[in-house]
């Protein structure tokens, strides 16, 4: 609070400085979502994730921002400047403005002197110091080049009225960012007022480079950008070469209203309605069920939204038609009774509902269809508790897990209700790998699980995207630890920005909503990285728009959740757009014709278009012919391909040449993808067990992509129907190459398993049927059985058709559903002149948990035990009465399975 009585807040998540005055909300310093380290006037500022606030006594506002390693001092005039550390560069240096390093600094505080006290909580100290002020440095000469000699050179002067002056040197790619130059082959000098380029290239040509100069206060001064360039250059140049052809992507709007003008989120708003008349509010994570149908999580509007496939936009749970963070709340209820507070993640469970990360009330709520809203709870009744949960997930059997964020950590809600941790180290942030208790997360987001049940976490902060082993064991799959970029790559080589969202399909191939490049990434299951949506910032385009299209040419605007359904088709909520979107892609399939085109400098006019047969080391010239059609004259030349099965793999460039000077040029290297539906190259084998063991199941195939989804079947002997398996006490592994049948059953004997292998080329492709050889019989506990069976109810519920408890059906080794005919006899018998009522039935050779009892009554009310009889050997038990028949007035008799 300011002398003033106005409050003010440090929206972490949405990189903003919030003020409050009679009860009004209204964004101080900032864009919301508009993530930045950069200083200056209200419209230049832009944060990280301001934590900590703090007024010193002239009114300036000081805010430790962690992500962006630095504090800031917001003057009374409404701008910023860094006074402690360096944007997005860690460290441990004491110093003087951007000298000093900081390391995720989480409190700033003043002392009555002026004295400014940090917690520099990445590097465990406190450190302190005084706001000094000097007068910025001057930029005497803006950076003057030697061009047309080696080494090229540039070089700027400053002056300075108070301290040393420092030089950093950065370079902006024609395709990239700003960077800061290293001393390597490319650039000396890159801290001193002189920056050399030993050996001058074409690769260089058209980058940008600049100074930043500071002399060791708060000001830091960029000269001008300078363009490289080389004296009396007339070569060939590429200004647009191929890229490879392996997804085509088409974007389109699902739902939402556009924007009534260019600013960020400036269409919010909860309203239902169809396609464009609906409105969203923050729209954050969504998922899709298998009917298509998607539900989001509508964060500011603290509401569910359910968007039908046609678009039709619904609220499902929470108060519509209100502003922003005006519905919030945490009331458990139906429809528009219940409240939630900025919901960012959604998940589904087994059983149909969605579990909500509920994230500023630091809870997991649950929503049935009907929008009936309960607060997660453990046995006695108490709300799990997390801190700003932004991510969550719910495998096969049903296990919870959740991105505790501001915790940084991964922690999960196991079958009998207890919160374990799975990864991470409590309030530790960091970018370490390793096991349980070394591994550590920067901002732990988005989760999904694969069929497998592999965990994946972005790494928000860390600007990562992370797996998780069943011990814990955590790995970075892609991106650079600490490392923003909009590279593609395979692995470490690849670069996100603050990736927010997350999904898996059932290939295993991920996919990534990289909220601060505004595209949406594909991590294929070798880790390789490439953009399939979007257009990433690049030079001075900052790659945010709103636009459907093809691919790159479509715009986004920090799209934050992204969900996949079985088909290669993708949601993506659009935040800053306030939409949702829809993702169609598909491999370029034979007969389609797909495009290359280059764009050069220099006026070649000879464009020879070239191919390369997969594992060839030779390129042979493409004319105008069969599936070829070649153009080029001037400045650009055109190849169109009709593909056939052949050019899966192939790879295609275009040699420019320009004749009067022999000049010769060879563009990049594309390469092609043609869906090719799988075929299973090792069958499943036939397996022999006794009872009680367990066996598995292998399927190989191969195809394009060559990542595939498994959907394991099984018939029952004597049956003609096949039924998909599912994870359980059972089955293991259905949806991936292997199945593990967990314990084999003497009713198993002659079933058949076989596995549906598909690549969403086509329809898959199901391979031969292999035979189980079962012997004996296997004792599985009740619990196991009905999980396993899908049997829902307690031990005395009776399932529909069934005219005998489930605890009896387990005991009789019965099927678990479907009509039962007589699973007891009872019958009458003669002997020594009297005649019996006799009971048989058949019970299992072993179990630990049950027992028969035989009972007998008068009157069908009040029964009494007969006769126990454990499970064991022979299976088929007869038993007879001792009352004879006619010796009291009525007599019956039963069988009970209970528990021991």
């Amino acid at each position: 609070m300011n002398a003033t009585g106005e409050i003010f807040v440090a929206d972490s998540n949405n990189a903003a400085i919030r003020k409050i005055v009679g009860g009004t909300v209204s964004t101080a310093y900032g864009v919301a979502e508009s993530f930045g380290t950069s200083d200056g006037d209200s419209g230049d500022m832009r944060f990280r994730r301001p934590m900590a606030l703090a007024f010193d006594g002239d009114g300036n506002l000081l805010v430790a921002d962690p992500d962006a390693e630095t504090v800031r001092l917001i003057a009374t005039d409404g701008t910023s400047h860094t006074i402690a550390g360096l944007g997005d560069v860690a460290g441990a240096a004491d110093g003087a403005g951007p000298v000093a390093r900081l390391s995720a600094p989480h409190g700033v505080a003043v002392a009555p002197d002026g004295t400014i006290y940090i917690a520099d909580t990445g590097n465990h100290v406190i450190r302190r110091g005084t706001v000094e002020w000097a007068t910025p440095p001057a930029i005497t000469q803006q950076p003057k080049q030697s061009a047309g000699v080696t080494p090229y050179t540039v070089t700027i002067r400053a002056t300075s009225a108070n301290g040393v002056l420092h030089y950093r040197w950065q370079f902006l790619p024609k395709w990239g960012s700003w960077t800061d130059c290293a001393t390597d082959a490319r650039f000396t000098g890159a801290d001193t007022d002189t920056l050399v380029i030993p050996g001058m290239s074409m690769a260089l040509v058209e980058t940008e480079v600049r100074c930043l100069v500071d002399n060791g206060f708060s000001t830091t001064v960029a000269t001008d950008a300078s363009t490289l360039w080389i004296a009396g250059d007339n070569e060939v140049r590429i200004t647009g070469d191929v890229s490879d052809v392996e997804l085509i992507v088409d974007v389109t709007r699902l739902a939402g209203a556009d924007k009534p003008n260019t600013n960020w989120g400036s269409s919010w708003g909860i309203v239902d309605g169809v396609g464009a008349a609906a409105k969203f509010s923050g729209p954050r994570g969504i998922v899709i069920d298998a009917a298509g149908v998607a539900y989001v999580a509508d964060a500011a509007g603290g509401t569910i939204r359910k968007v039908l496939p046609d678009g039709t936009v619904t609220t499902l749970a929470g108060k519509a038609g209100t502003g922003e963070g005006e519905g919030w709340g945490n009331v458990d209820g139906t429809g528009a009774a219940a409240r939630l507070a900025g919901p960012q993640a959604l998940a589904f469970a087994p059983d149909g509902n969605i579990v909500v990360a509920d994230t500023d009330n630091g809870t997991l709520r649950r929503v049935t269809p009907a929008g009936v809203v309960t607060t997660i709870a453990d046995g006695a009744g108490q709300p799990y508790r997390f801190h700003r949960p932004q991510g969550v997930v719910v495998d096969t059997l049903g296990t919870i897990y959740v991105s505790d964020t501001d915790d940084q950590t991964v922690r999960k809600i196991d079958a009998d209700g207890v919160v374990r941790l799975v990864a991470g180290r409590s309030l530790r942030s960091g970018a370490q790998d390793g096991a349980l208790g070394v591994a550590t997360f920067g901002s732990p987001t988005a989760l999904a699980v694969d069929a497998a049940g592999t965990l994946y976490v972005a790494d928000r902060a860390n600007h990562t995207i992370r797996r998780i082993a069943a011990d814990g064991t955590v790995t970075t799959i892609a991106g650079m630890n600490c490392e923003p970029g909009t590279d593609d790559g395979v692995g470490a080589a690849a670069r996100f920005n603050g990736p927010a969202g997350l999904a898996v399909d059932s290939r295993g191939v991920l996919y990534v909503a990289d909220t601060g490049n505004h595209a949406v990434r594909q991590i294929d299951p070798d880790g390789r990285v490439r953009t399939i949506a979007g257009r990433k910032p690049s030079g001075q385009d900052r790659g945010y728009g709103d636009t459907d299209g093809a691919g790159a040419s479509a715009r986004f605007w920090n799209p934050w959740g992204v969900a996949c359904d079985n088909r290669g088709n993708l949601l993506v909520t659009d935040a800053g757009n306030s939409k949702v979107r829809r993702l169609e892609t598909h491999v370029p399939s034979i007969g389609e014709t797909i495009s290359f085109g280059i764009n050069t400098n220099g006026n070649p006019g000879g464009f020879q278009w070239q191919a390369q047969v997969p594992g060839s080391p030779t390129w042979t010239n493409i004319a105008t012919g069969g599936p070829y059609t070649t153009s080029g004259y001037g400045d650009g030349g055109n190849l169109s391909v009709v593909l056939a099965a052949l050019h899966d793999g192939y790879k295609f460039r275009c040699h420019v040449s320009r004749a009067y000077d022999n000049s010769h040029l060879d563009g990049s290297t594309a390469v092609v993808a043609v869906g090719i539906a799988p075929t299973i190259t090792v069958h499943p084998a036939a397996r022999s067990a006794a009872a009680g063991q367990s066996v598995t199941f292998t399927v190989t195939a191969k195809g394009t992509p060559a990542a595939f989804a498994y959907r394991w079947q099984r018939k029952p002997s004597g049956s003609s129907t096949w039924v998909d398996l599912v994870d359980g006490a059972s089955y293991r592994g259905t949806g991936t190459a292997t199945l593990t049948v967990a314990a084999v059953d003497g009713v198993m004997n002659g079933d058949q398993f076989r596995c549906v292998v598909d690549n969403y080329v086509d329809a898959g492709t199901t391979s031969a049927p292999a035979t189980l050889t079962a012997s004996g019989e296997s004792y599985v506990d009740f619990a196991s059985w009905r999980a396993g069976n899908g049997v829902t109810g307690g031990a005395n519920d009776v399932q529909p058709g069934a005219n005998v408890t489930n605890l009896a059906r387990y005991a009789f080794g019965l099927a678990p559903s479907g009509a039962v005919a007589d699973p007891v006899a009872i019958t009458s018998s003669t002997g020594a002149g009297d005649r019996f009522l006799q009971v048989r039935f058949r019970r299992k050779t072993a179990a630990s948990d049950i027992r028969y009892v035989i009972q007998y009554s008068t009157d069908l009310v009040t029964w009494q035990t007969l006769k126990a009889i454990d499970p064991g050997s022979p299976i088929d038990v007869f038993e007879t009465d001792t009352v004879p028949l006619g010796s009291v007035p009525r007599r019956f008799l039963r069988v009970k399975v209970e528990t021991k």
